[in-house]
């Protein structure tokens, strides 16, 4: 959801700087991981496996909001 967006991108924000490869996990089935993990423990196994690669997914958030077949969209 638009609030989980928004979280997202300000942790990533904060942990730019910093050294590391960083990960995103869309959870959609549950608000949490451990929600996840008691309703569906196979589930966030495969989550967890896929995770998006953190520019992947600032991307892939873009896409989601904006046209990016028209020239104002792009």
């Amino acid at each position: 959801d638009s609030a989980g967006e928004k979280a997202t991108s300000r942790a990533l924000e904060i942990a730019s700087s910093l050294d590391v490869k960083l990960m995103v996990i869309v959870l959609e089935e549950a608000k949490d991981p451990d929600e996840l993990i008691k309703k569906d423990k196979k589930l966030w196994e495969k989550l967890v496996a896929n995770a998006l690669y953190a520019p992947d997914y600032i991307f892939a958030v873009a896409n989601k909001k904006f046209d990016i077949t028209s020239a104002y969209g792009k």
